[in-house]
């Protein structure tokens, strides 16, 4: 709505319009600025108002020109034409309306009665530089006010849900060093990321120390082996064999047959004053032919500890079983 004043007002009357509270000075009708203009007010009157703070602007409502208090004095920055007319030497306006006024120069100012907006034209667009309502666009609570959405605590401000310490900002929850940002805990380096405690390559992870694949395999111990001896995949793929009785078949078990897979069992044989070797491979009964290194088949050496390999492989639905012995002691 306008601004609306009573024709004969007294010294101190007060009128409640356009939003804002306005008290006559004896000269004109004058309103503090919006919070943070330190006491700085705006004045419409036909006369220079008498007591004003540094910073506080009057419009003269009968020249339309726009002056701002400072060093004592009112120091003229703008010459208008009241409602919008030239002004002195072509100069900007200043234009008191409801709505953004039409064909004006470059730097013409325009005071929103309704609001209490005051904006600049700047390229053809009218830009807020004061405000004398709490709630107008550049008010405590506008849109660029402290608390408005642009403004410092505002929800794009600093503080606010995307500012630098808001929700996700740098330092927010969904930031980069928030809780799940790159640095936080649920992070790509955090205790359960991909590289932290319990990520992928974490010490917990699958390729971690104590993961799936890790650097300690399971040992599974067997005492006097002789005829076949079942190797189950599903109890380990490493097996100790001590007190060994005879020669033995190794019967592999409960392999998977997923094809383009490698399969490796590694057997300690533990060789006492007669040796024994591991005469023959089956995997899950059937008997395999085993290729061994170097195209011959070793001997076991007595009072010998001896790493026995096989690798199986399983390619086009068949396998095929590479084998090799090594000596140590």
């Amino acid at each position: 709505m306008p601004l609306l004043f009573p024709s004969s007002p007294t010294n101190g009357q007060s009128v409640t319009t356009g939003g804002r509270t306005w008290t006559y000075n004896g000269s004109g009708w004058t309103t503090p600025l919006a919070t943070g203009a330190g006491g700085a007010s705006v004045t419409v009157s036909n006369a220079a108002p008498v007591t004003t703070t540094i910073g506080s602007l009057w419009l003269n409502d009968n020249t339309g020109e726009m002056t701002a208090y400072y060093g004592g004095q009112w120091a003229d920055f703008i010459t208008g034409g009241g409602s919008g007319g030239g002004g002195a030497g072509g100069s900007a306006t200043v234009t008191v309306s409801s709505t953004s006024p039409d064909n004006q120069t470059e730097g013409a100012l325009w005071l929103d009665q309704d609001t209490g907006d005051l904006s600049i034209l700047l390229s053809n667009v009218w830009i807020g530089i004061a405000s004398t309502s709490s709630t107008g666009e550049m008010g405590a609570t506008g849109a660029t006010g402290p608390a408005g959405t642009n403004g410092t605590a505002g929800a794009t401000g600093a503080t606010g849900t995307a500012g630098t310490s808001g929700g996700a900002g740098a330092t927010g929850a969904t930031g980069l060093q928030g809780n799940v940002g790159v640095t936080g805990a649920t992070g790509l380096t955090g205790s359960t990321g991909v590289t932290g405690a319990t990520g992928v390559t974490g010490g917990l992870g699958a390729t971690g120390a104590t993961g799936i694949i890790s650097s300690a395999e399971p040992l599974t111990a067997l005492t006097a082996s002789t005829g076949v001896v079942a190797h189950s995949y599903t109890t380990g793929t490493v097996w100790h064999h001590s007190s060994i009785s005879a020669s033995f078949t190794a019967n592999f078990t409960n392999i998977p047959t997923t094809n383009n897979q490698v399969i490796t069992f590694v057997l300690f044989l533990y060789q006492g004053a007669t040796p024994y070797s591991v005469s023959a491979v089956q995997i899950d009964g059937a008997a395999q032919t085993i290729n061994w290194f170097d195209s011959t088949s070793p001997t076991a050496v007595a009072n010998k500890r001896e790493i026995w390999s096989f690798s199986l492989v399983r390619v086009s639905n068949a396998w095929t079983v590479h084998g090799s012995m090594s000596s140590y002691g």
